[in-house]
């Protein structure tokens, strides 16, 4: 990414150093350019950053990918996100994880940069019918990674909400009036 903006800016994290800020378009037009997908939401901005030593991401796993982290293996992909990845509904969508790029969404492990860490961040792009819109890190040049715990299973979809009921519903029927209550005894 170019210099748009150069060193830290505010709200950055400590240790954290902003190369450079720019349109998603351009970005992509460039990675089209290359013969790959484009990865980001049209209409945001693409930073580029190196991150310090310590610094934990979120990275959608296959099982076998799970397997081989565990075992020292250096299986790591090159995408990540700083948020919490609640369901494989969120990975397909959120993060438009194509079955042609990972067949399999089923575990997350948490990741971790051993050293400095140069990253682009951004908004998520839409890949064919998957919306996109999450939040994404890929990680440039080498990956200094090492997992930060064992990799977790990811439900299938977000648990449904549980309603939580109104300060007038608390103590009433469903669907009745508080003059209509059955006497309390």
């Amino acid at each position: 990414l170019g210099a748009a903006t150069l060193g830290n800016t505010a709200g950055s994290v400590p240790g954290e150093q902003v190369l450079g800020v720019r349109p998603a378009d351009d970005v992509n037009a460039e990675m089209v350019a290359n013969g790959q997908d484009p990865a980001w939401q049209s209409g945001t901005d693409v930073t580029s950053k190196i991150v310090p030593a310590g610094t934990n991401y979120n990275m959608v796993v296959s099982q076998g990918q799970a397997s081989a982290l565990e075992q020292g293996g250096n299986a790591y992909g090159g995408w990540a996100s700083g948020d919490p990845i609640p369901s494989q509904d969120y990975a397909r969508n959120g993060l438009a994880i194509q079955p042609a790029y990972k067949d399999d969404v089923s575990m997350v492990a948490q990741v971790q940069t051993t050293q400095p860490q140069q990253i682009n961040s951004g908004t998520v792009g839409p890949q064919g019918n998957l919306p996109g819109q999450g939040s994404q890190v890929q990680f440039v040049g080498n990956r200094n990674l090492q997992l930060a715990g064992s990799p977790q299973n990811i439900p299938l979809s977000n648990p449904p909400a549980v309603p939580q009921p109104g300060p007038a519903a608390i103590g009433a029927v469903a669907g009745s009036r508080p003059d209509q209550l059955p006497p309390h005894p």
